[in-house]
């Protein structure tokens, strides 16, 4: 698909995991969106649908800029970002655990494509 990039997705607030494919031609505001409502409804609403969330590379810790569209990023086929809500971006604590450990929490994924 040379339109998409399949990237793995960690939503640290619910601890899963996900692997998505996105379209490379949106820009990422968009993206987080769509990523927002398909996390909300893949968890059955224990992930909040927020109008602030992050994308991150969970590499680099980059937060994604939402004017800027996906293929003018180093986001690319294999990269694993991190899905933040606003709320979860306000508790330090949640912020700090995902830092050191979003790795280690992550044992459920599904394949999105959106």
């Amino acid at each position: 698909m040379d339109n998409k990039v399949l990237v793995k997705l960690l939503v640290p607030e619910i601890e899963k995991e996900y692997d998505i494919f996105l379209p490379v031609n949106r820009k990422i505001g968009n993206i987080i969106i769509m990523l927002n409502k398909a996390v909300n409804e893949l968890s059955k609403g224990e992930y909040p649908i927020a109008e602030n969330d992050g994308l991150y590379n969970a590499d680099t810790k980059e937060l994604y800029e939402a004017d800027k569209q996906l293929i003018k990023t180093n986001i690319r086929n294999g990269t694993k970002l991190v899905l933040l809500s606003s709320q979860s971006k306000k508790n330090s604590s949640i912020w700090t655990i995902f830092l050191i450990h979003f790795i280690s929490w992550f044992s459920s994924w599904s394949i999105i494509t959106i």
